[in-house]
């Protein structure tokens, strides 16, 4: 069943496959006009992270290949990622390109409005429905074939344009917010490379910053996991950290584990406690992964934690290595995976302000982390809060006024 006025159509009634052009790998140059490749299709956006260049002439020889803004290309070999179809629209004059094979640009039929189309696309329904029906190829590659195995709920013409109007109010407010993100976080880099290194500080400090190796700052504890073979040993109070729990930490505090240990595992096994306010430095394979300490917590024997001596505050210290992570790994050796070990950690050599001066260094990083935070989780709000709406839009369960619209446009 569909709603009143909406249609079961195949998706190849809507919209058809542009294909790109077998450009030559030898033509490749350093400059000229941008080359479109299925690497650059990414899930809702351009990545020119990668970029490659044919002559400048190409344009002109090759006119029919070349893409402008607003066009929408997806990936044809591999099209989905997940629940998600890599197809992504040219947003700015200067994504013109090439449009390479592998990839294609979607056309749409008198049936479809392009914006409404991209929307369709960008939904893990379709996704979805794409996956199933290259079940069995490999490797999986869309084409028409493909969009005729399966029908979609379409809505009329008008419909979709104010469905595509509404939706695209989201996303301009998801791309603001993104870009909003995006300089909040080269700030908190650039504040991190001024005041890190002593090369920008605040009013009222002077001092000379003091090279202390980390075996001077304070406490060195390496860590240790309990016999797994005794079930006394796990599964109680004790908080037990692994890589894991760092690497999946949305900020730099640790108060949960997804192990932990009994006193009993802490007395007999070569784990050590420490205090809350400990820094814990990932030292094996994840190397330069932090977190601090709020409760008394155990790790296992990929970490070194630091307790901090008086002269330490613990969020300078975790700004301090996390800037420097690159001069952490250097000091690490191994082959089958990287090792820093506690001897050559404990040689390894800061500089350090006052007490005073790393708690204002550390208070201005803390409030720009909360700046991003608190971004980052309105981008996730937006994103959920338009994927609950498009849900709802783009099946009919809630309908949009058409007679408004064309009101205001007599």
């Amino acid at each position: 069943m569909v709603p009143e006025g909406w249609k079961h159509l195949y998706p190849v009634e809507l919209v058809s496959f542009f294909s790109g052009f077998a450009f030559s790998s030898k033509d490749s140059t350093e400059s000229g006009c941008r080359w479109l490749k299925i690497a650059n299709v990414g899930i809702g956006r351009i990545k020119w992270e990668t970029e490659s260049y044919l002559p400048e002439n190409y344009a002109e020889e090759h006119e029919k290949f070349l893409l402008q803004k607003g066009d929408v290309v997806v990936a044809m070999t591999r099209p989905t990622l997940g629940n998600q179809l890599k197809v992504a629209r040219l947003e700015s004059v200067s994504d013109q390109s090439l449009l390479n094979q592998r990839v294609a640009k979607l056309v749409t039929t008198p049936l479809g409005d392009a914006d409404y189309i991209y929307q369709v696309f960008r939904t893990e329904s379709l996704a979805h429905k794409i996956n199933q029906a290259l079940l069995g190829t490999d490797p999986p590659n869309l084409s028409v074939s493909i969009l005729r195995k399966f029908k979609l709920p379409v809505p009329p013409l008008p419909e979709q344009k104010k469905i595509a109007k509404i939706l695209s109010t989201w996303d301009e407010a998801i791309v603001t917010t993104e870009q909003l993100l995006a300089n909040s976080q080269q700030q908190k880099k650039a504040l991190m490379q001024q005041l890190l290194t002593g090369k920008k500080r605040f009013p009222g400090f002077e001092g000379e910053w003091k090279l202390k190796r980390l075996q001077d700052i304070g406490k060195i504890v390496s860590g240790g996991t309990p016999s797994t073979s005794n079930s006394n040993y796990w599964d109680e109070g004790v908080l037990w950290v692994t890589p894991t729990d760092v690497t999946a930490l949305s900020n730099r505090y640790i108060s949960s584990t997804k192990r932990t240990i009994s006193e009993e595992g802490l007395k007999n096994s070569s784990a050590k406690e420490v205090p809350a306010g400990s820094v814990l430095v990932c030292t094996r394979a994840t190397i330069g992964w932090l977190a601090i300490t709020t409760k008394r917590t155990t790790t296992n024997q990929g970490f070194k934690n630091v307790i901090p001596n008086k002269e330490i505050e613990a969020d300078f210290l975790y700004y301090l290595l996390t800037y420097n992570k690159h001069n952490l790994i250097r000091f690490a050796c191994g082959s089958t995976f990287l090792e820093l070990s506690k001897k050559d950690f404990e040689r390894i050599k800061f500089s350090f302000p006052s007490l005073e001066e790393q708690k204002k260094i550390s208070a201005t990083l803390i409030s720009t982390d909360s700046e991003i935070t608190s971004l980052q989780q309105k981008l996730d709000r937006l994103k959920e809060e338009k994927k609950a709406l498009m849900q709802q839009l783009l099946t009919g369960k809630r309908r949009v006024k058409i007679e408004k619209e064309v009101a205001e446009c007599q």
